[in-house]
């Protein structure tokens, strides 16, 4: 394999492909990318036993002009530490030459790197087909929904399902939802399918996904048996699905709320950030006491003292209401939502609290209060 290719282009490649390999993989052969150079196409592929990302560069460029000039064709392996030496280079071309699938020289004409490799043929076999029923997904809201709701999963037993986003397509609806059973936050969006899907996916992974969506318009996701895949124009990303049944959401999501207190967001997250200023290393809590005449937040830390902090912009008209809650959560849930008008529903001093803004319909958050002693 033999070819000279623009290295801005082969930047971006790497830098996508290379997400997946930040963290420990099980076998050291895949500290690598496998190359696939054809007559039409460079492929990179990253794998790390769970999840594959393939990425393709054609060899003619929109212009008419040539990404890549080809010499010869094959397949070898790169080790991953390639992108950190492409980015150190300063040609606008570097030239690849894998010699006997033992050598690979990496030129630019002014820096020449000869790095030993792997046989590609060691490289786990990895399917890249596109197979099963796929729907085709707004990729601006797609992504916007996963970031209202991924960080609401739980990332501390890595073999949890509370560590995935639930996603479930059905009614020409796709609902993103995560719970670590402390809060809860589900996000719905329109999509034109008639398929019924239940999957879950890692958070992580997820993630990944969202910062893979700038500047694409949609988004295919492909359901099969054991994985899912998300293919973003060229770009495509594979992996396993996390086995199990996701928790049961419906009794919270359809609990029937009966006192809403209207505020602004900025002012609340203002205060909890405030108050979370007396609290080291430790959770923060404050109890939120509410009348039809005051909005209060009070808090108290044994390293500091206490604070309270009085929220003026509110509508609330029921009886006197007070629930303890932590600071984070609810300022994670309002962030998430984005909107300058929150509502709070409450449904009882030691019951799930709501948060939903009327301009932003289809997202729910919901937070479990504290139960504080003394």
């Amino acid at each position: 394999m033999k070819f000279i290719i623009n290295k801005e282009k082969l930047i971006k490649s790497l830098s996508n492909v290379s997400r997946i390999l930040s963290g420990k993989t099980i076998l050291p052969i895949l500290y690598n990318f496998k190359f696939t150079l054809t007559s039409n196409r460079l492929e990179i592929l990253s794998y790390n036993g769970e999840t594959a990302i393939l990425d393709s560069i054609d060899v003619e460029s929109d212009d008419g002009g040539f990404n890549i000039k080809v010499s010869t064709l094959g397949e070898c392996l790169v080790n991953l530490r390639v992108l950190d030496i492409v980015r150190k280079m300063t040609g606008s071309e570097i030239s690849f030459d894998c010699i006997d699938d033992s050598l690979l020289i990496i030129d630019d004409g002014n820096s020449s790197f000869k790095l030993n490799t792997i046989p590609s043929k060691e490289f786990p076999n990895v399917s890249i087909v596109l197979s099963g029923e796929s729907i085709s997904v707004d990729a601006k809201e797609f992504s916007k929904a996963i970031n209202q709701v991924s960080f609401a999963a739980s990332n501390k037993d890595a073999t949890s399902i509370l560590t995935a986003v639930n996603i479930r397509v059905c009614d020409r609806k796709i609902a993103l939802s995560a719970t670590d059973t402390a809060r809860l936050a589900r996000k719905t969006i329109s999509v034109e399918s008639t398929k019924d899907f239940n999957v879950n996916v890692h958070s992580k992974i997820i993630n990944d996904i969202a910062r893979l969506c700038e500047n694409i318009e949609n988004i295919i996701i492909g359901f099969e048996e054991r994985r899912i895949y998300f293919k973003l124009n060229k770009l495509i990303v594979f992996t396993t699905l996390i086995s199990g049944d996701y928790p049961n959401l419906a009794p919270v999501l359809n609990y029937k709320y009966s006192i809403d207190l209207h505020t602004n967001a900025q002012e609340v997250v203002n205060a909890l950030e405030r108050i979370s200023l007396i609290f080291i290393d430790k959770q923060s809590i404050a109890k939120i006491k509410i009348s039809m005449n005051e909005f209060k937040i009070t808090s108290k830390s044994p390293q500091f003292g206490s604070v309270v902090e009085n929220i003026y912009n509110f509508n609330f008209d029921s009886q006197p209401f007070e629930i303890n809650v932590d600071c984070n959560f609810i300022i994670q849930a309002i962030k998430a939502i984005g909107k300058d008008d929150i509502v709070f529903k409450f449904t009882g001093e030691t019951k799930p609290l709501y948060i939903t803004s009327e301009n932003e319909p289809n997202l729910v958050q919901v937070v479990t209060p504290l139960r504080v002693v003394g």
